[in-house]
């Protein structure tokens, strides 16, 4: 035994110890004596300085410097390259074993190598200078809980189904703590932080960056994000590529590149620092890690503010441009979670956040995490492609293809994109779409492509949407041709999922045409006789959805064909003093929509008919439906309307409705006719005369129609009512009120019961 690791051992509080003999599984007699404790580990055999040293604080490493005769200046890093390089720490008297000769010197980095020997975190040359707010993480930083989880899931079911070529993938997010010393490497990590702190000009966001760090490296205990998976592990190669920018080491129908994805985890850490491990199907591990500070020097070099978690920068084989930790020199960390993996999959991969922030988010972990994956892999988890389970002290579940729905159902009602979350889409249309996956039928389109999957979903009322799936992950369903071309069609959902399988083309147009995140396709980005037969290719399909979905009936009026006028809170006045006097002047008006109507035919083309060279032909009758009612509607009192009415042509069984519009802004799925909130009218007069009580329509907790009978063309209507908004429908802040929306229904039209159209 050296006189290091004799040294190490004597000067290990009982703390020290008992972690070190239990997480190196020494036996020992008793984990209550230093004695017995020491007395094991300088028995046990493996047991060396190089692995007692990583169990050692600063000051304890100090302490072993007194022991040993070499100077305890400067900080840990520096004091166990000393140590490692002093002379005399060879066999101790009796042992046999060579030590170095006496003044050995210390292992250099300019030997590419780092200074113990050890793995650890380093920060190698560069020309470049970095700030602590590089674009290629600033880009991410903003990105919500959806986004990071997403990504995750993503690389694991590439990672499982695709390479690994597992039936299902098992995605593992877990969450634990840990003390700051455990986190490996952090010791370079502080020194760095702290050159590159003092050596920069900090402003604005900077400064945010750099006080974040500063608070967590002054934290002894952090919470840590472990996601593990059953996939086909990470080996050199794949490492490699991990930590370079861009560079792609999946197979051909993976959905990403390691190279983007990395960057879009860094921000779930209050470091920047993120860890990985890796255990291939022939049974080797491998541990490297990542970590994102700014450009500093030290004495006459530049170093990068990037840092890698490796043991040299010597080339490790073809297309290997580092040396990583394999096997027992994997921090435990980073081991425990391969172990883990040995044991319930045999091959895998771990991503481990250190400092873990919850994605700057209150919601609970698995709530979090169970949302994000419902609503962007429903169709992987639903064919039983994919399992993600979360372990965390504050709730534990399990999601599959058993409790998919039930999951996505708590989301039905929720029309916006929480920003807080960072969804790519709602959880109602996440709902629809998942509708028409289960509950649709399967069609197969032809393209010049291949046959092309289409799950087809005819509906009622509400509107029409097609979204796009890929190896199992939501993609969009803003289609590039697909805009404004079904409005003659009767509403629909639809699903277009492409096969997997080798040698798709229309798949591999796709994914080409794909953005960073996969959230949308951008055929600009792509050359063009691809981008042309991606065109080609959704213009098929879109023409063989529209074949498939019924033409509307023709005797369906739609309200929103209604030409509805707004008004501010300015005086006006009538003509002639003969007129009801209206107050205010137009602020805004909705034009009309398309539509079909029985026995006229538009003469209006062009852009709002989908017209221009190669554009798909309509039947007759698709127009541009002039306006059929004038409908004024101005505040009388609080709480009370006065309404205007003329139409252009008879319409009996018309009923007059008020319903809530405050359903369409920049985060939020438009709402359909049948979800639109309806207003509770009293105290009606209609043209000065109150009606009788077969005239009102009743819903529950009052009337939400009043039955106006036939309007003669060029007649003219006026209604005085009462509204209130129920408050289980809206809540309404006080002293606001909300907008709303005058429609004229035919009574044939509309679902008493609900009192919806």
């Amino acid at each position: 035994m050296d006189r290091l690791t004799e040294a190490i051992v004597e000067e290990m509080s009982a703390k020290q110890l008992r972690r070190t003999v239990d997480e190196l599984r020494v036996p020992v007699s008793s984990h209550r004596e230093k004695s017995a404790m020491r007395t094991g580990l300088l028995r046990a055999p493996g047991t060396d300085s190089a692995r007692l040293l990583r169990f050692l604080d600063e000051k304890a490493v100090k302490r072993v410097c007194g022991r040993m005769g070499v100077s305890s200046r400067g900080r840990r890093k520096q004091l166990i390259a000393r140590l490692r390089s002093a002379p005399g720490q060879g066999a101790a008297p009796g042992n046999g074993a060579p030590g170095p000769a006496s003044g050995s010197a210390r292992p250099s980095r300019a030997d590419n190598e780092t200074a113990t020997g050890e793995p650890d975190l380093v920060f190698g040359p560069s020309t470049d200078r970095s700030g602590f707010t590089p674009a290629g993480i600033e880009a991410f930083s903003d990105l919500r809980p959806a986004a990071i989880i997403r990504e995750l899931i993503q690389n694991s079911l590439d990672a499982a189904l695709v390479e690994a070529r597992e039936p299902c993938a098992h995605v593992r997010f877990q969450r634990s703590t840990c003390q700051l010393d455990d986190i490996p490497g952090i010791e370079s990590y502080r020194e760095a932080f702290l050159l590159s702190r003092e050596q920069q000009d900090l402003s604005g966001r900077a400064q945010s960056v750099v006080a974040r760090i500063d608070r967590t490296l002054n934290t002894r205990a952090h919470d840590v994000l472990c996601v593990t998976d059953n996939g086909i592990g990470l080996d050199g190669r794949r490492m490699s590529a991990l930590l370079s920018d861009g560079v792609s080491a999946k197979g051909g129908n993976a959905a990403g590149t390691f190279g983007n994805g990395h960057s879009v985890t860094v921000p779930a850490s209050n470091l920047r620092y993120v860890l990985y491990g890796g255990l291939t199907e022939s049974g080797e591990s491998f541990a490297a890690g990542q970590a994102k500070l700014a450009s500093h020097r030290v004495g006459d070099h530049q170093l990068s503010g990037t840092g890698v978690f490796i043991r040299s920068f010597a080339t490790d084989g073809p297309g290997v441009p580092f040396t990583f930790a394999k096997g027992a020199a994997i921090p435990p960390m980073v081991a425990s979670a391969i172990e883990r993996i040995r044991r319930e999959h045999g091959h895998g991969a771990a991503v481990v956040v250190p400092a873990f922030n919850n994605f700057e988010h209150d919601e609970c972990l698995r709530d979090t995490v169970f949302r994000a994956a419902a609503c962007s892999f429903f169709c992987a988890i639903h064919h039983g492609q994919l399992v993600v389970e979360v372990e965390d002290p504050a709730g534990s579940g399990r999601l599959d293809a058993s409790t998919l729905e039930s999951e996505l159902a708590r989301y039905g009602d929720e029309k916006r994109i929480r920003r807080s979350s960072g969804a790519f889409l709602s959880g109602h249309k996440a709902n629809e779409a998942y509708g028409a996956l289960v509950r649709g039928h399967r069609h197969a389109i032809e393209t010049a492509q291949g046959k092309v999957a289409v799950y087809l979903r005819l509906q009622e009322s509400g509107g029409s949407n097609v979204g796009l799936c890929r190896n199992g992950m939501w993609i969009t369903d803003t289609l590039p041709t697909f805009q404004g071309r079904f409005s003659d069609r009767k509403p629909f959902q639809a699903l277009v999922v492409p096969d997997s399988g080798p040698g798709d083309s229309f798949f591999q147009l796709i994914k080409d045409a794909e953005t960073p995140l996969h959230d949308k396709l951008a055929p600009k980005q792509m050359e063009p006789g691809p981008k042309q037969a991606l065109y080609d290719a959704l213009k098929e399909i879109r023409d063989g959805i529209a074949d498939l979905v019924p033409e509307a009936s023709a005797e369906v009026f739609s309200p929103d064909d209604i030409l509805s006028f707004r008004f501010s809170e300015l005086e006006g006045r009538g003509r002639g003093g003969r007129q009801p006097a209206f107050r205010g002047r137009v602020e805004s008006s909705r034009r009309p929509m398309m539509a079909t109507l029985p026995g006229l035919k538009g003469e209006a083309g062009g852009a709002m008919l989908g017209g221009g060279p190669g554009a798909r032909k309509r039947p007759s009758g698709r127009i541009v439906v002039e306006p059929r009612f004038r409908i004024v509607s101005v505040p009388a009192q609080r709480h009370r309307r006065k309404i205007e009415v003329e139409c252009v042509e008879d319409f009996e069984d018309a009923e007059l409705r008020i319903f809530v519009d405050e359903n369409v802004d920049a985060t939020c799925d438009r709402q359909s006719r049948a979800q639109a909130t309806p207003v509770l009218l009293s105290n009606a007069v209609i043209n000065g005369r109150p009606p009788d009580d077969a005239s009102l329509v009743p819903n529950g907790d009052g009337a939400v129609g009043i039955k106006l009978g036939t309007l003669v063309a060029r007649s003219r209507l006026v209604v005085e009512t009462d509204y209130a908004v129920p408050d289980s429908e809206i809540a309404v802040p006080a002293g606001r009120e909300p907008a709303l929306r005058i429609e004229i229904l035919s009574a044939r039209q509309v679902a008493p019961a609900k009192g919806r159209p």
